[in-house]
This record gives C-alpha cells, sequence and structure tokens, in this order.
C-alpha cells in the first residue's frame, strides 16, 4: 500500500498545477474567460514535441527523454506558482527552482531522476535539452499567436498600461502577436525545424487552417 500512497500523493501535488495560471498571459493584459493553466502548457509543448519529432524525422533526439524532460519543466511551480520571467524578482523567486521540484518529486523515493533531468534541460548543452527548450519556447509563442488571432485583447489599454509588453508597442502594432513574436525570433535560429514553424506562425493565419487537409 506504501507504493499506491505515494503515486497518489504525487497525483495531488501535480493536479494543482491544472489551476494554476500564466502569470505571462495574464500580464501580457489578455481578456479572456480564463488563460492557460501550468498543467495545459505541459499538456500541449508534450504534443508539440511529439508533432516536431514526427513529423520532421528527429532521429537525433530521443523522444522519451525529451517527453520526461517536458513533464516535470514544471514541477517547481507546484509549490513556487508560474513566475513569469518579466518578473523584477525572477531570478530570485526561482533560485529554488531545484529544490522545489525535488520536494515534489521525492514522494516518489526518485528524487535524483528530476535533478538530472532538470540539470540537463536548463543547460540546454544536449541535443535533447535544446530540442525541448526550443519545444517550450514555441508552445507559448504558438498558444500567444492563438490568442492574438481570437483578438481577446485590448491594444489601447495595453500601449497606456504599465504592463511589461507595453514598452514594445509601436506604432502600426494591430495585434498581440506583432509585438510578442519579434521578441523570440532569436531563440529558433539554430534549429531550422524550429525557425520553419515560427516563421509560418509569423506570416500566416493559424486559426484559419482547414483541420481536414493534410496539406
Amino acid at each position: 500500500m506504501l507504493e499506491a500512497k505515494r503515486v497518489v500523493k504525487f497525483y495531488l501535488l501535480i493536479i494543482k498545477l491544472k489551476d494554476t495560471l500564466r502569470k505571462g498571459f495574464v500580464n501580457a493584459g489578455i481578456d479572456r474567460k480564463r488563460v492557460e493553466s501550468v498543467a495545459e502548457h505541459v499538456y500541449s509543448v508534450a504534443h508539440l514535441a511529439l508533432a516536431m519529432a514526427i513529423v520532421y524525422k528527429r532521429k537525433d533526439i530521443n523522444l522519451e527523454r525529451v517527453l520526461c524532460m517536458l513533464l516535470v519543466h514544471e514541477l517547481d511551480e507546484v509549490l513556487l506558482g508560474d513566475i513569469p520571467v518579466s518578473d523584477p524578482n525572477y531570478a530570485i523567486l526561482k533560485a529554488d527552482e531545484m529544490l522545489a521540484a525535488r520536494q515534489v518529486f521525492s514522494c516518489l523515493g526518485e528524487a535524483e531522476f528530476v535533478d538530472e533531468l532538470l540539470l540537463e534541460f536548463n543547460e540546454r548543452k544536449t541535443p535533447d535539452a535544446k530540442f525541448a527548450y526550443h519545444c517550450d519556447k514555441l508552445d507559448c509563442d504558438l498558444q500567444l499567436k492563438v490568442y492574438s488571432e481570437e483578438e481577446c485583447f485590448d491594444m489601447h489599454l495595453l500601449k497606456n498600461s504599465n504592463k511589461p509588453l507595453s514598452s514594445y508597442v509601436k506604432t502600426g502594432d494591430e495585434h498581440l502577436a506583432d509585438i510578442w513574436l519579434p521578441l523570440d525570433e532569436n531563440y529558433f535560429l539554430e534549429d531550422a525545424n524550429f525557425k520553419e514553424v515560427f516563421d509560418y506562425i509569423s506570416t500566416e493565419q493559424i486559426l484559419d487552417i482547414d483541420e481536414s487537409n493534410n496539406d
């Protein structure tokens, strides 16, 4: 029964991420009934990794390891909450990231497993870690593009607010993607596959894609 208790305890901890909203989108002024939760981000980024690996036939990565990295890369937020990079105290608040993730995972009796994965993910030196990192960034950009096309924001209010993105608003910007996506372009320069997807979402209306057409 001890094993069953460990599994349930871990489950009860990680489902807290279902109610932990992504502060970056909240701070961007997304006007929606509900923005993406951390759990939804983990779900979509894992599927994005699967899609990228299959479509681009990425034999250079260990997909199982990539998926494990992506499943645990937000574990610390169970205890710390979601901390956007724009937070002026980001470095201080995220200093306990490894400790918090280890604490969550320790109930399974394999804390070293998450230590190894997070260290690799954060250092971004291995092909698997770089691939996982690119998936993490691209997932955020894709979700932002969806919000932008849904027009669930007010550009005038954003421009005249004290939100972090307001300082990047330029004359002629009409959509949130016009502000956000150019800030992330350099993240994908070293991987042609991710750059191709990023360029596509930067120039096309993605919500117009015909779901019944595989072309």
